[in-house]
């Protein structure tokens, strides 16, 4: 019921706030100043009610939210089968930096600066993955779209591990630090099958890729990596890892987590 409530404020808020930029601009071309200025209040009054149902939406998308262990995330998976797990490893020193498109928000794909257009990448990961996958995070700072904090203790990479062999799929977003390293090797070494290394748009994380150019795993791939980001997908074989590039899209996303799921399940 939540989701159909916020999918209508959403497409209310959006039609009405379009329709104030439209008079808005009609108004100023005809010189009716105090029309066009108590327009565009209003349609900017209502792109903030976009965001918040936008956002809300998302929250509402997001069932299963609290913190969890391996042996926790084991008692799931063995009791929850209809569901895919992903956990998402990202650099902490980034985190929430690296921006990606709202690929729930059409309007910027038309020219029309509207709601919130911008997002961070594991909240696109969250909006842009199918109702039946659950997602989980590893440390870091936990911002309000994310569905789960794993607990990191000391030993965070003997944590970890267990975690990366039980989920259906682990996204790794690029870092220069040598716990990113660390993750990556066990990943290739383990999981090569069930891993997906992402990286986001150039356009507004320069300083991510800045990062990138000094790390010993991840700068080899930049030199193919489009303005538009892209998936690597490693495929284990009797000669050793190979990279496969998709193109970074919602759709395929969700082509690659089930595809990788069966994987995981084979």
């Amino acid at each position: 019921m939540r989701i159909v409530v916020f999918w209508l404020l959403r497409l209310v808020s959006a039609l009405a706030g379009i329709a104030c930029f439209l008079v808005g601009a009609a108004s100023f071309h005809s010189e009716r100043y105090w029309t066009f200025a108590l327009s565009w209040v209003c349609s900017g009054l209502l792109s903030g009610l976009f965001t918040f149902a936008d956002d809300q939406l998302t929250r509402a998308r997001v069932t299963w939210s609290a913190e969890i262990s391996a042996a926790d995330l084991a008692r799931k998976i063995s009791s929850e089968s209809e569901f895919g797990y992903g956990l998402v490893l990202r650099p902490f020193e980034m985190d929430a930096q690296i921006r990606m498109q709202n690929n729930l928000n059409p309007f910027p794909a038309v020219g029309i600066g509207f709601g919130m257009p911008i997002i961070d990448v594991q909240e696109w990961i969250i909006r842009s993955s199918p109702r039946n996958w659950r997602w989980f995070s590893w440390g870091g700072n936990v911002g309000p779209i994310r569905p789960i904090k794993v607990i990191s203790g000391d030993n965070w990479f003997d944590e970890l591990k267990p975690i990366i062999m039980l989920a259906d799929v682990t996204i790794i977003i690029p870092g220069a630090s040598d716990s990113m390293r660390q993750e990556y090797d066990f990943l290739l070494e383990k999981r090569a099958n069930q891993a997906v290394i992402l990286f986001p748009p150039r356009s507004q994380n320069d300083r991510f890729y800045h990062g990138i150019e000094r790390s010993t795993r991840f700068s080899e791939f930049l030199t193919g990596v489009p303005d538009q980001g892209c998936f690597l997908l490693p495929h284990q074989g009797p000669s050793g890892v190979r990279f496969e590039k998709e193109c970074l899209t919602s759709r395929k996303l969700k082509r690659i987590l089930e595809a990788r799921r069966h994987a995981a399940k084979g």
